[in-house]
C-alpha cells in the first residue's frame, strides 16, 4: 500500500470568517520527543481552520513524535463568528498520521486503489 501526503499549508486565515486568535482553535495536550511547544504553536497558530472544525466534537491530531494537539469544536469556540462555508456539516474524527516538515503540517493518508 502507498501513502499519500496531503499538505496543510500555513496561509492566513480564511477571508470568509472573522477570527480572533488561532489559539482559540487548538490546545497542546502532550509534547512528543521531536517538536517543541514553540514548534507546535507556530504551526497550529498559522493554520487556516476553514473546513477543519467539527460542529460539536473536538478531536485530536497525533503527530509522528507522539505529540497530541486538540482541535476544538465550533461549540467550544462559540465566541468566534465562523462562516457557514467553513464549518463541517457533521462531526468527523480523522484517522491519520501527521508530521511537521519545514513548518508545514502534513497529513499522511493511506491511498485507496481502484481496480
Amino acid at each position: 500500500m502507498f501513502t499519500v501526503l496531503v499538505l496543510k499549508p500555513i496561509p492566513s486565515f480564511s477571508q470568509e470568517s472573522t477570527f480572533k486568535t488561532a489559539d482559540s482553535y487548538f490546545s497542546i495536550e502532550k509534547l512528543g520527543n521531536v517538536y517543541s511547544k514553540d514548534d507546535l504553536n507556530s504551526v497550529f497558530s498559522g493554520l487556516d481552520y476553514c473546513g477543519m472544525l467539527n460542529p460539536k466534537l473536538s478531536y485530536t491530531i497525533t503527530l509522528d513524535d507522539s505529540s497530541i494537539v486538540r482541535i476544538h469544536s465550533i461549540n467550544q469556540i462559540n465566541e468566534i463568528n465562523i462562516a457557514p462555508s467553513c464549518q463541517r456539516e457533521t462531526d468527523l474524527v480523522e484517522e491519520a498520521r501527521w508530521l511537521i516538515k519545514e513548518g508545514i503540517l502534513i497529513k499522511m493518508v493511506e491511498a485507496k486503489h481502484s481496480k
